[in-house]
């Protein structure tokens, strides 16, 4: 049996929504939400009677500073809280506002919580997906620095869950996603809980998989890296959250071991540092990436960068750019520009579980492409980020049957442009 070991971290997601009749100098539009400086933000969760508060760290290049008493915060993006989501009872509630210059609140309608994180998410669709294709000799383990007995409660059968540190409810960062219209969210997210070292990682074997996902702590990758071996596989989620923790070298240097990369293209241009706006540019960024990979490995490893609901562009091991759009369309590179549906939170996670799956089985492009694109797409159409919805074979053929299953396009180094096959 072959096992997918998936390193990153869990969180509670609480999912909620907001007035967009709000006072107190708040106001929200479809671009931005505005707040005054001195606004925290409540979560009001009525099933259970719990408050949560917490403070929006405005320390951040994309946050626009407004006559320095309120901020612009624009809307379909993640942000960091300073400190933590935190319950307090009524009576805790005035000393905290003091202690953090809060003077009013933005008030969140708590809907649901559930679990979250980017290993926590793609652990869960890789499950799903083999609890709906029990041929497959492969396990999923997902391994996080804490546990919680509610997120593992809530884990599909079959997916072995390894906190190091036990489970250890307050050490589980709960971070805030906000439902907005059309789709759009606002995610602001906790500090995550200090670790000192990282012992004990659990049993790799030859012929295994470890992949790390979206790990901002340079002592969790080490710890991880350490488990490679000669016939172990490795896989990287790289995100912008990485590249900013670690640093855009650290997360190249990654990239450069792997055997898969996911990103999207975002991330991609960032792990890079390269602007890729036009096919040509960012076919010649795969292409270096791979170059440096086998100067430095003697090998090569697939790279797949997806194109929120344009698609997915796959750079195989020889050295070609195959793209398919997400669905039957006009669609004809990665870099068009049609009227762009609005993704929702956890759909590249989606999108890497099949991935991972396509890869670890030695699917060829055509099929990982569909898969995955599907894999990802389906998650638009749930709220919550994971779950037993996510992607099966049986549900990928469904989107199929509905959507269509668009031809795959390769880029043509002759003529300069993606064409079909």
């Amino acid at each position: 049996m072959q096992t997918i070991h998936t390193f990153g971290d869990n969180v509670r997601d609480l999912e909620g929504t907001i007035s967009p009749l709000m006072g107190g100098g708040a106001s929200l539009t479809t671009e931005y939400l505005t707040l005054p400086l001195t606004m925290g933000i409540r979560v009001i969760d009525k099933k259970t009677g719990t408050t949560y508060y917490g403070k929006v760290q405005t320390a951040d290049d994309r946050i626009a500073s407004i006559n320095s008493t309120g901020v612009r915060i624009p809307v379909d993006d993640k942000y960091n809280l300073d400190g933590s989501l935190t319950p307090l009872e009524e009576n805790q509630v005035d000393a905290w506002k003091a202690q953090n210059g809060i003077a009013s609140f933005l008030d969140v309608q708590l809907v649901m919580t559930a679990g979250g994180g980017g290993a926590h998410n793609s652990s869960v669709g890789e499950q799903v997906y083999l609890n709906g294709q029990r041929d497959l000799s492969l396990q999923a383990r997902l391994v996080v620095p804490f546990g919680s007995q509610a997120i593992a409660d809530n884990l599909p059968k079959g997916l072995i869950y390894h906190p190091l540190f036990g489970i250890t409810e307050g050490s589980v960062a709960a971070n805030l996603n906000i439902a907005l219209e059309y789709g759009k969210k606002l995610t602001f997210r906790s500090k995550p809980s200090a670790v000192g070292t990282y012992a004990n990682l659990g049993a790799v074997t030859s012929g295994d998989i470890v992949i790390v996902d979206s790990v901002k702590d340079p002592k969790y990758i080490t710890a991880v890296l350490s488990l490679l071996g000669e016939k172990v596989q490795f896989y990287l989620a790289a995100t912008d959250s990485m590249v900013k923790a670690l640093g855009r070298q650290a997360v190249y240097d990654l990239a450069l071991r792997t055997d898969l990369l996911v990103a999207n293209e975002g991330e991609f241009d960032m792990i890079m540092g390269r602007d890729t706006k036009t096919d040509q540019a960012f076919v010649d960024t795969l292409a270096k990436l791979q170059d440096d990979q086998h100067n430095q490995t003697g090998k090569r490893g697939r790279i797949l960068v997806t194109h929120g609901e344009l698609g997915s562009t796959l750079y195989e091991i020889d050295q070609r750019a195959y793209f398919q759009p997400v669905a039957l369309s006009p669609i004809k590179s990665p870099h068009t520009t049609p009227t762009r549906i609005v993704n929702t939170n956890g759909c590249g996670d989606a999108y890497f579980a099949v991935a991972v799956i396509s890869q670890a089985v030695g699917l060829p492009v055509k099929p990982t492409l569909s898969n995955a694109n599907a894999a990802g797409h389906l998650c638009a159409f749930e709220k919550a980020a994971s779950g037993d919805w996510m992607a099966t074979d049986e549900s990928i053929r469904k989107f199929r049957d509905i959507f269509g299953d668009p031809p795959i396009m390769f880029y043509s180094m002759t003529h300069k442009e993606f064409r079909p096959m």
